[in-house]
């Protein structure tokens, strides 16, 4: 599987359909599940790893147990306050051959 871990619990419930695993564009079939109090995402794919790019695609609306969000930091709204941070719609990662 793949395992994220995060400095603060993230809402259960919205980790697990706000977070998604990517190949060219498409979703990778597999399971997601939230662990360790919210501190743990993990993606067990449904078939074998392919190698390659890969991105886990981050949804706006994820946020963590008080309210922060990555696309609109510290619970204000879009436009007041600090800006999005770059690239926190996704993280890329790659599959090496073999």
């Amino acid at each position: 599987p793949l395992r994220l871990e995060f400095d603060e619990p993230l809402d259960h419930a919205l980790a697990e359909r706000l977070l998604r695993v990517e190949r060219d564009g498409l979703p990778v079939a597999g399971e997601a599940s939230v662990e360790a109090g919210g501190t743990v995402w993990l993606f067990r794919p449904r078939a074998p790893w392919r190698p390659g790019d890969h991105a886990i695609r981050v949804a706006p609306a994820l946020e963590d147990l008080a309210g922060n969000r990555a696309s609109g930091l510290f619970d204000r709204p879009p436009g007041e306050g600090p800006a999005a941070l770059p690239g926190a719609d996704r993280l890329l990662f790659r599959i090496p051959p073999g």
